[in-house]
């Protein structure tokens, strides 16, 4: 009960921080909350159903225990795949004591339960571990993509599309605005004598340069 009430409090807290949760430290000392209530709540319930199994293994409140203890292991793969330390935290403190509860008991059939759900718990390891990946995957994909779509891939400087959201922008705010154009005298020329990877290596170099002598705000 105080777990669910420290977890409830926490809730409200996040809910009201929103400028603590802009910095990187808010958003650390967040997850440390929320590792901390997970793992204790998952405590709670392994020890429980451990203590149960091992003290009252012939009586009915070992099933209800235990398919509490089976379907909140059940769904940890599902809630926190972002953060597969915090739901392996979770899958360890749920059936660690557990199973171990299940063999003490001496019951031929709860070691044959524990088995399973020794299973379980690793398989809900590897699910978190693969949907992590992928998930990181992705959004190292999405990042590419972005990059792709808005930077040119030989300069690295933004592209025309960029360069258009960026003045549309700009202009929207009703401010004084300077545009240069800057052209390469010649570079057909260097492109035809000298062949296209020196012109590609020429606008590069050209490109540095410029880069080199802008402001952050310009």
């Amino acid at each position: 009960f105080s777990v669910s009430v420290m977890r409830y409090l926490a809730q409200i807290h996040y809910a009201e921080s929103t400028a603590e949760r802009a910095t990187l430290a808010g958003l650390l000392k967040f997850e440390k909350i929320a590792a901390f209530g997970a793992w204790s709540t998952a405590a709670i319930v392994g020890f429980s159903g451990g203590y149960s199994a091992f003290v009252h293994s012939q009586s009915i409140v070992t099933v209800l225990v235990a398919a509490l203890v089976a379907a909140y292991a059940g769904g940890m793969s599902g809630r926190n795949a972002s953060k597969p330390k915090i739901t392996i935290g979770q899958s360890v403190a749920t059936c660690a004591p557990f199973i171990i509860g299940l063999f003490l008991s001496g019951e031929w059939v709860f070691a044959i339960i524990a088995t399973l759900v020794g299973l379980n718990c690793y398989m809900t390891y590897s699910t978190v571990i693969g949907v992590h990946k992928t998930f990181i995957q992705k959004h190292y994909a999405t990042k590419e993509l972005n990059r792709i779509a808005h930077y040119d891939s030989l300069t690295g400087l933004a592209n025309r599309t960029t360069f258009l959201m960026a003045l549309d922008e700009v202009t929207k705010k009703d401010e004084i605005v300077s545009v240069i154009s800057i052209d390469l005298d010649h570079f057909k020329r260097i492109n035809d004598t000298f062949g296209h990877d020196v012109g590609d290596e020429l606008l590069a170099a050209a490109a540095g340069r410029i880069e080199s002598k802008i402001r952050s705000d310009d």
